[in-house]
């Protein structure tokens, strides 16, 4: 059995023209407070900038690799998985590069699956970067009937939120902490969603396993509002990009996961409210081209269509 000192933890973080998201979320790890063994893998989706001479420059022991071009939250996640499996760690903590990281977040995360050895996927209390009090992940609930996934206490406080574990419906892949053994039993994120659900998928499968999935109020983790998919104000807040992967993730979790009941009241009356809704929203503002893509995320979600191409990308 490894030494609780020698236990090695991989931090596996994401760069897709974030550069300065990620120089900002590294100098909070370089504070690091750990009685665990820790490597750093940055790995970059195919930014337009190679940000490699940056990183390396400024943070020489942190392990570097770059796409030819975007993999995907759940195609780069895996490459690192691969190779923090492939290296003996024992633990892997997914994070997003627009976090910062309080220097005793890690310990509690570790420390809990050590003690419950069915613990699959551990995440920390996340709040606001700009409104740090205020709570953004502090568990979450499924309803695969409505196809509704929702944290709890949002934007509530982080002083009423408690300390004890709370048992979660999935953990966000914004911070998410997995123990190999458990990566060994489900395998690794579903790289056909490419962005966003993988990780209430890949929680859903746990807990089918008799895997809990966690949150940990002792520890915390700041987070700022994505930019990944986000088109200027002028063009409305989100992309039509995650209008369509949205969509189609939401409505192929459920389609893989729910029960025949579940399903049909998903599929007749919950889906035909969300596309009527949508629809409504998108000709009132007469954004035509998020229509567009957004109906083909619910098509491509009934036919289980995925575009593998940006999976056989190589790394350079």
């Amino acid at each position: 059995m490894t030494p609780i000192s020698k236990l090695t933890v991989w931090i596996v973080i994401l760069n897709w023209n974030g550069l300065e998201d990620t120089v900002q979320c590294l100098y909070s790890l370089s504070c690091l407070e750990t009685g665990f063994m820790v490597h750093i893998l940055v790995l970059d989706n195919g930014s337009d900038l190679d940000p490699r001479p940056i990183l390396e420059a400024q943070f020489p022991l942190v392990e570097l690799e770059r796409f030819k071009c975007n993999r995907g939250f759940a195609g780069g996640c895996n490459e690192g998985i691969k190779r923090a499996v492939t290296a003996g760690a024992d633990y892997v903590l997914l994070l997003n590069n627009d976090t910062l990281a309080d220097p005793h977040f890690l310990d509690p995360l570790v420390h809990y699956c050590l003690a419950h050895p069915r613990a699959a996927a551990v995440a920390p209390l996340i709040c606001y970067v700009q409104v740090p009090e205020r709570i953004w992940f502090a568990g979450a609930t499924i309803n695969l009937a409505l196809g509704h996934f929702k944290h709890r206490q949002l934007n509530g406080l982080k002083s009423r939120s408690g300390q004890s574990p709370i048992q979660s419906h999935y953990v966000t892949g914004c911070c998410m902490l997995i123990p190999v053994t458990a990566l060994q039993a489900l395998g690794p994120l579903d790289a056909r969603l490419f962005a966003y659900f993988e990780d209430v998928d890949f929680c859903l499968r746990a807990r089918r396993a008799g895997f809990d999935t966690v949150c940990i109020p002792e520890s915390t983790v700041w987070h700022k509002e994505s930019a990944s998919t986000r088109r200027n104000s002028s063009e409305g807040s989100t992309s039509a990009l995650k209008h369509y992967l949205n969509i189609r993730n939401r409505t192929t979790v459920v389609i893989e996961h729910a029960s025949l009941p579940k399903l049909a009241c998903y599929l007749f009356i919950a889906l035909p409210i969300r596309i009527g809704y949508f629809l409504a929203f998108f000709a009132l503002c007469r954004q035509w081209v998020k229509m567009v893509w957004f109906m083909r995320g619910v098509v491509h979600g009934l036919q289980g269509h995925f575009e593998n191409r940006v999976a056989q990308c190589s790394t350079e």
